[in-house]
């Protein structure tokens, strides 16, 4: 069994998505089977948040808390007992990133977000540290999993919180470098204000502590 990784750091806390293609002979019906249902029950994978399989690869996003290392493991684990027909598993991590920051609601900012990128009714809901938007598109001919979110507490917004914004793609081959600009330009049009492009890095013990990475500035 073959094992791949594209744009993965080994140490990497995986708090946002990471994609994995699990690749059968499609004339194995049963294994196919059980990988489509497949279900991972475990307090380090706490999310299984995508599905884009076809005939013989089976491909999904999760997020976890562990490093990657660790993640790899345990997948690798609950799949074991289907190794001999597995050909290859692919690790990769295609996500674009962006955060700025709005004295508006998520809410409010939903319509604004579906206007941009097409969606009929994206998904808003919160717990107690975190609320969010998200849901599935295509932009610029990929599948992607977009996830808008930012901190809040029982109900209260922290409006100097920024707004991060993640895109997932599906395909790992994928360059990013005409879709960052793209992104980035069509968020700074809409939203009227600097888009910061880069992802929030948050101390793996208090979720409140982070740094703030900016590899390109988009204003319109």
């Amino acid at each position: 069994m073959e094992i791949l990784k594209y744009n993965i750091k080994e140490n990497e806390i995986v708090h946002n998505c990471l994609c994995v293609q699990i690749f059968v002979n499609e004339q194995n019906k049963e294994t196919n089977r059980k990988l489509r249902y497949l279900n991972i029950f475990d307090n380090n994978i706490y999310s299984r948040k995508s599905d884009f399989s076809t005939d013989n690869c089976h491909g999904f996003m999760f997020t976890s808390r562990s490093e990657f290392n660790q993640a790899q493991d345990i997948l690798l684990n609950y799949i074991s007992f289907l190794s001999k027909d597995i050909e290859k598993i692919v690790f990769f991590k295609k996500q674009l990133a962006y955060w700025f920051y709005s004295m508006k609601e998520i809410e409010e900012l939903k319509k604004q977000f579906e206007e941009i990128f097409t969606f009929k009714d994206l998904g808003h809901d919160s717990e107690d540290t975190w609320e969010w938007l998200t849901d599935e598109t295509i932009i610029l001919e990929n599948k992607v999993l977009f996830n808008v979110r930012r901190m809040h507490s029982r109900g209260n917004t922290y409006f100097d919180e920024p707004l991060q914004v993640t895109f997932d793609f599906h395909n790992p081959f994928i360059e990013l470098d005409t879709c960052k600009h793209y992104l980035g330009n069509l968020m700074s049009k809409k939203f009227h204000r600097p888009i910061y492009q880069g992802g929030i890095d948050y101390c793996s013990s208090k979720e409140y502590e982070y740094l703030l990475n900016v590899e390109n500035v988009f204003q319109c």
